[in-house]
């Protein structure tokens, strides 16, 4: 169950976990993307921001795609482990 699913809607992009609950968007105005908040996914929303930007030029289709949590999501967590963290925090 480890499939996520992707939506685009005009200048709105929703990912959505596989029980249909939104927990990321990406809205575009004016050239400019902003993201709602993710709560815990906080940590990696600019790793999702830049990855969904990525399928948006790819894939100008409008239709649900899937993805898969452990192939994305989970790489970008144990990209910000607690030292990583600390050392951007310049502590």
């Amino acid at each position: 169950m480890d499939k996520f699913y992707i939506e685009m809607l005009n200048n709105e992009v929703r990912l959505y976990d596989p029980t249909g609950v939104v927990f990321f968007i990406l809205k575009e105005c004016n050239g400019t993307h902003y993201t709602s908040q993710v709560y815990k996914y906080e940590t990696i929303v600019n790793e999702l921001k830049d990855w969904t930007i990525k399928v948006i030029k790819e894939n100008k289709t409008n239709h649900l795609n899937s993805f898969s949590y452990n192939e994305i999501i989970k790489p970008m967590f144990t990209a910000h482990t607690r030292e990583e963290k600390l050392n951007q925090l310049g502590i």
